[in-house]
């Protein structure tokens, strides 16, 4: 999985659950193309390559194209790279 999921203790149960911290960030549950453009600041054209490509998750109903948190985050990841210089910026 590319999620970070942290296991955590809940105060009022003592249950033990999964918890993913960049789901907080997300204010919907599902977002559309638009949606998507203006937080990646990309084209229709670009998120229609993601997918084709299998690079970003969707789904699918009738002609509408729907993104997950989870599709979200998950392209993110794997796009993600660390840093590579350990110095200080000044």
């Amino acid at each position: 999985k590319c999620l970070d999921m942290r296991r955590v203790t809940t105060k009022k149960t003592d249950d033990t659950i999964d918890v993913n911290p960049y789901l907080g960030f997300y204010k919907k549950e599902v977002y559309t193309d638009t949606d998507l453009m203006v937080l990646l600041g990309c084209s229709d054209r670009l998120l229609r390559d993601y997918r084709t490509k299998g690079y970003l998750g969707y789904t699918k109903i009738g002609s509408k194209v729907y993104y997950s948190p989870i599709d979200i985050i998950n392209f993110l990841m794997l796009n993600h790279h660390e840093p590579y210089r350990k110095d200080n910026v000044s």
